[in-house]
């Protein structure tokens, strides 16, 4: 179960998280398991049941104490939403009739390429490379 990844689906199959859920967790009972514990259950549930893992997550008054440390409220909904979750996935509306987030404030060049892009990156790099050697990595 643990660590949940986009390759999970893999490794557990739909059979055996639907009886894993059924034996253990079923009718209520994931809501007896208290902590993280319970939102990794219901991140393994969207193998098998996105909606129910997605309106779990999606709920506006979610309880943060039921993530688990080395999980986020963001991976759990984009994973659930992944698997048809969100309801996104059956209504038909995507992310094209949404608008288009900018990924340059600035006018692009001719070249379709930012006109600071080559710069900005060779920047981000030579920092990144500086802070690699300042820690001893």
């Amino acid at each position: 179960m643990l660590p949940l990844m986009p390759f999970s689906t893999l490794t557990r199959t739909v059979p055996f998280v639907t009886q894993e859920w059924n034996t253990y967790f079923s009718n209520g009972r994931v809501d007896q398991v208290a902590g993280g514990w319970r939102g990794i259950l219901y991140a393994n549930l969207a193998i098998i049941q996105p909606k129910t893992s997605w309106n779990f997550f999606a709920n506006t008054n979610f309880d943060y104490t039921l993530l688990d440390g080395g999980a986020s409220l963001t991976w759990y909904r984009a994973y659930s939403a992944a698997l048809g979750g969100s309801p996104a996935a059956t209504s038909g509306k995507r992310a094209e009739q949404a608008p288009p987030v900018p990924y340059h404030s600035k006018p692009r060049s001719e070249e379709g390429k930012s006109p600071e892009g080559k710069h900005v990156v060779s920047g981000l790099l030579k920092r990144l490379t500086e802070a690699v050697e300042r820690t001893g990595m």
